[in-house]
């Protein structure tokens, strides 16, 4: 045989099993990859909702007036705030939901499937969405809050936030 030829195909044998080797190598690191890319998700989502919550908290504390920014960064899911309408008049009166939520596909499992743990003021939760799980992050203010208003109904992106105290326990939060 060609010695030319032998190097030639010396080459291509080393190629493709180079190839082959990258092939298995992404393929498995793939999935971790993805994991992981949810968990940092995850976690840095629990930190803009404890950043809120401690906001809402020491705007509390200050009193009418008081008002604090706050700058958040929503990289996927949705976020959503809803503020409900209490009604006194209903026997017995109706407190409507005041929640700020969060609600992600994910690979990562931020808690057991099923059931809810809490975090300081955050409820986590995880449940099955076919291949994949769905996180839910839940900051609720329905007993604690006199009223909660907003001009924002669903986050995504980069906001900077003005949360005041409005008056009696009632806090607004708009997007500056």
């Amino acid at each position: 045989m060609n010695k030319k030829a032998d190097i030639w195909i010396s080459a291509v044998i080393y190629v493709a099993l180079g190839v082959v080797i990258l092939a298995v190598v992404l393929a498995a690191t793939t999935p971790a990859i993805n994991k992981m890319r949810d968990r940092n998700t995850y976690l840095q989502t629990k930190e803009v909702m404890h950043k809120i919550d401690s906001t809402i908290k020491d705007v509390l504390r200050e009193g009418p007036g008081a008002q604090r920014t706050a700058s958040i960064e929503i990289q996927r899911g949705e976020f959503s705030i809803t503020t409900g309408t209490d009604n006194p008049t209903t026997t017995p009166p109706t407190i409507a939901p005041k929640k700020i939520n969060w609600v992600g596909p994910s690979r990562y499992i931020a808690s057991q499937e099923g059931s809810t743990i809490t975090e300081g003021n955050i409820k986590i939760s995880t449940t099955k969405q076919g291949s994949q799980y769905q996180i839910t992050l839940t900051l609720d203010y329905t007993n604690a809050l006199a009223g909660l208003t907003t001009d924002l109904k669903t986050l995504s992106g980069k906001y900077n936030l003005l949360i005041k105290n409005e008056d009696a326990g009632k806090i607004s939060i708009k997007s500056i």
